[in-house]
């Protein structure tokens, strides 16, 4: 659709691998809960959001998953 400031990666399920500063924000979707290790990976990520930006990580996936989302950020910090 010509936008040119998406950019869909695929990543490792136990490291994104993402650049420092590159991103204004993560979307995963319908896959944290597919991860080894999610409190690991969720601290991978605040590295990877662009510097004095309003970065965000974003969650979209089933409520069934919500609960174990929300322990695995509140552990990762």
């Amino acid at each position: 659709e010509g936008l040119t400031q998406v950019l869909p990666r695929r990543v490792a399920a136990d490291d994104p691998g993402l650049e420092v500063g590159a991103f204004d924000l993560i979307l995963l979707s319908h896959v944290d809960h597919l991860l080894p290790d999610r409190v690991a990976y969720l601290r991978r990520l605040p590295t990877a959001l662009r510097p004095r930006k309003s970065g965000r990580i974003v969650v979209c996936n089933r409520e069934a998953h919500r609960a174990g989302l929300l322990a695995a950020a509140v552990d990762a910090g």
